[in-house]
This record gives C-alpha cells, sequence and structure tokens, in this order.
C-alpha cells in the first residue's frame, strides 16, 4: 500500500510560468498540478486512473468548487480543454526533469486532492500554502523549510544536500532551534 497521510503531501518540483499561466508543480505522491493565474487549480492524480480534479471559484457564491472531470476526457469548454492542455504540458516537463517515476497512489474515490492556495516569489525562495495547511518555502539554493501545521506543530528544514532536521513549533514566532543556518533561513 503506497499512501501517504494528507498531511505530507508536499512539492517536489515547479515550473513558474506565471507571467502568462501560472505556476505547475508537482507533489511527493507523484500527483501534477496547475495553479492558473485565475485562481483556479487542476490536478492530475498519480492513480491507475489518472483523474483530473478540477478546483475553482463559483462566481455568484465565491465558494469553491471540487468538479471530478469524466474520463475519459470529452469536450467540456475551450477554456477547460487549454487548461487541461497546458497541465499535461506541465506533467511531461517536471517528470522528464526526474530520474524515477512515482508508482501510482491508489485513493478514496472522492479524494480532493492537495492543492497550492497561494504562492509568493520572493528575492530568497518560494513560499507555498498547501491546502494541507502546511507551509512550505523553497529557496533557491535548493533547502527548504517546511511548517506542518497540523496537530503536531513541527517544522522541517532541509539543506541544499538532502540533510533534514526536524523542529517543535509552539507556534512560528517561538521555535525551539539552536541551529543558527535554520534561524537564519526562517527569518529570510
Amino acid at each position: 500500500n503506497n499512501l501517504l497521510k494528507e498531511s505530507e503531501y508536499l512539492i517536489i518540483d515547479y515550473i513558474d510560468v506565471s507571467d502568462k499561466f501560472g505556476i505547475g508543480y508537482q507533489m511527493n505522491s507523484g500527483d501534477v498540478a496547475m495553479f492558473f493565474n485565475d485562481r483556479t487549480t487542476m490536478l492530475k492524480l498519480n492513480t491507475k486512473a489518472n483523474r483530473i480534479i478540477y478546483h475553482f471559484l463559483n462566481p455568484l457564491t465565491q465558494k469553491e468548487v471540487v468538479q471530478f472531470l469524466p474520463f475519459p476526457l470529452k469536450k467540456i469548454s475551450n477554456d477547460v480543454d487549454k487548461k487541461i492542455k497546458l497541465l499535461n504540458t506541465i506533467q511531461k516537463e517536471l517528470q522528464s526533469r526526474k530520474n524515477e517515476e512515482i508508482p501510482p497512489l491508489y485513493l478514496d474515490s472522492n479524494f480532493e486532492g492537495v492543492i497550492m492556495k497561494k504562492w509568493k516569489k520572493t528575492q530568497q525562495m518560494y513560499i507555498f500554502l498547501l491546502s494541507n495547511k502546511n507551509i512550505q518555502c523553497l529557496f533557491y539554493d535548493k533547502s527548504q523549510v517546511i511548517f506542518f501545521c497540523g496537530n503536531n506543530r513541527k517544522m522541517k528544514y532541509i539543506n541544499e544536500d538532502g540533510k533534514e532536521d526536524e523542529f517543535i513549533c509552539d507556534n512560528f514566532t517561538n521555535l525551539r532551534c539552536e541551529d543558527e543556518n535554520v534561524k537564519k533561513k526562517i527569518e529570510a
């Protein structure tokens, strides 16, 4: 069984094409998604069925709508069809960067996936807020800081070489960490 807990879903790679379309990304589950500039998200789950889930705001109610797209895909609308094509292009590019394939997961048929809710680019990093409430800071030097915002509030620091350290956070201003390199990254 190859299941991740929802709190364990993280971004492992991304492509910033926000000047035209948005930001594409791949999760550690193998799921690939695109957060479009119009604030919609299209997610392709890494399952045997390659199911696509479309997250968007209802223009009348401003509430999030989650739509499971039928498979095999049929023509839905020009806008959705263009987004599916772009998602497939992003998926090919992200997968071409990986040395190994992530095996498909077996998910509950109602699983809506973990998606990016917001993102920000700074001079040092990209910051991603995920729907599982994790905050992930990916630095340009390939290090990262992950805040797990569930019940067990912890922070993980992964350095440029992939070495991991975990720390407990009472809150994000009260981090129990003595490592000066980690503190500098967080304060950035």
